[in-house]
């Protein structure tokens, strides 16, 4: 395969070749993608060879074959063909724009082509590539154009990557507003724009979400049903499902965009309703999203400050499952380090609004699992753990039935450096059950828990348990 360079990032290195056969797989046969245009061959024609030596249906094809049997031998051979060639010249261009990309670590970096590719590699003297694809679309059961693809893909590539937020708007609302057309497309690209747009003190910005909400009023309704349809059907939850079920993060944080850019559409119209159900069935899939990627809810958090009304409660809602689900599955060791990179604020709104159920314990407390009762229909929960020399030890219990915490520091009793909290049971169909044990300071006068989680010390807690009571 030919060789490519590019100042500032030396060397470009191809996907490792392991993934490659996924890669070609899921990317380059799946027509939605559409890379006809990008390589000299029709992808019609590969997949009909893959097919050829037993390779199943496209796209999402359902298992990567085996190193060196033929259907992987025939897919590194249309990576290095075809594949790599596209996505690597891409890279290479100068128009071709990128930014580092944090949220996957100091050297992932995430670029943007001018044909509508989106590739995320990992930047050093030789950079590789990690990704490569093209965005999906929500329309793309109709006639598709190039520049479809090259609006979409900057869109989701400001995003990603670390922009000014109020630059993104603008952008947004002028892409949008850079069309003659009035078809399905644009549309679409109109409703995402005024969706993500506020009012502000900017004129520019506001002048701009003015036309374009009066451009968005004015569409053909047989175009407002057709987009309507096509946001009920929300494709990108699929994508997000399989991206998560592969872990690759790179994908997971792109299908999460491509959804907000959904909620953001599905608003813009009016439908609230519908605009909430997909935040609640994004919501479910980041159950899934595991440990090795904590950041993406830091990132959660920020999207949140940054968005109003219905975006802020989308990234709201996403962080605090993906928090769940990383303290729920990781170790305790490594719950402790992921979390520690988490803003305090973030864990006491978590806390404070929890939803799901916990497993593993932060902050170096140990819990023990919760005893049966003799009650067939209920539990007995009990917990320990290590607490300082100075404070006054309090208990709360948060639940289904009291989310903003029950006190129950009757229930908790102290002996030398340890704790230990019994006397409660709980109901097996019950959502979940947080065990908030604080160590308040002397000056403390808190009388509830959000009163303490408002006081802002972050000496204040000296323990908390979190754990799973299903």
């Amino acid at each position: 395969m030919k060789s490519f360079r590019r100042e500032g990032l030396g060397d470009l290195l191809p996907i490792d070749v392991r993934e490659q056969p996924r890669k070609v797989l899921k990317h380059l046969y799946n027509p939605s993608e559409r890379w006809d245009s990008l390589i000299e061959v029709r992808v019609e024609a590969l997949v009909a060879e893959a097919r050829a030596v037993g390779l199943v249906e496209t796209p999402g094809l359902d298992a990567t074959p085996e190193p060196k049997t033929r259907g992987t031998i025939m897919l590194q051979r249309h990576h290095d063909l075809h594949y790599g060639p596209a996505y690597l010249q891409a890279l290479a261009a100068d128009t071709t724009r990128w930014a580092p990309q944090t949220t996957f670590g100091a050297a992932r970096a995430l670029a943007c082509s001018s044909e509508g590719i989106l590739i995320a590699f990992d930047r050093g003297p030789r950079s590789k590539v990690v990704t490569a694809f093209r965005p999906d679309l929500p329309f793309s059961n109709v006639q598709v154009m190039e520049r479809d693809f090259a609006l979409e893909a900057r869109r989701r590539w400001s995003n990603s990557v670390d922009r000014s937020a109020q630059r993104i708007e603008i952008d947004g609302l002028v892409d949008a507003l850079d069309s003659n057309q009035r078809d399905l497309a644009s549309a679409w690209r109109l409703a995402v724009a005024v969706g993500r747009s506020t009012l502000s003190d900017l004129a520019e910005r506001t002048t701009l979400l003015n036309t374009a909400a009066a451009e968005l009023a004015a569409i053909d309704p047989a175009i407002r049903v057709e987009l309507l349809a096509a946001l009920d059907e929300c494709t990108p939850l699929d994508a997000l499902a399989e991206a998560i079920q592969e872990s690759d993060g790179p994908e997971v944080l792109d299908r999460l965009i491509a959804l907000e850019d959904t909620v953001a559409a599905a608003a813009a119209l009016g439908e609230r309703a519908l605009a909430e159900r997909i935040i609640e069935d994004t919501a479910i899939r980041a159950t899934c999203i595991g440990p090795e990627f904590i950041s993406l809810a830091t990132f959660a958090e920020g999207r949140a400050k940054e968005r109003a009304s219905v975006l802020s409660l989308y990234w709201h809602e996403v962080g605090a499952e993906i928090v769940a689900n990383c303290v729920r599955l990781a170790p305790p060791a490594r719950s402790q380090r992921a979390l520690s990179s988490l803003p305090s604020v973030w864990l006491r709104e978590r806390l404070a609004a929890v939803g799901a159920a916990f497993a593993e314990l932060i902050a170096g407390v140990s819990v023990a699992q919760p005893a049966l009762s003799s009650q067939a229909r209920s539990r007995e929960v009990v917990a320990e753990g290590r607490v300082g020399s100075i404070g006054a030890l309090r208990a709360f219990v948060v639940d289904r039935d009291h989310p903003m915490g029950l006190e129950l520091s009757d229930s908790i009793k102290r002996d030398g450096g340890r704790w230990t909290f019994s006397n409660w049971q709980v109901d097996p169909d019950d959502d979940a059950i947080l065990v908030v044990v604080c160590a308040t300071g002397p000056e403390s006068s808190a009388a509830t828990l959000s009163d303490l989680f408002a006081e802002g010390d972050s000496q204040v807690f000296d323990a908390i348990s979190l754990m799973d009571a299903r």
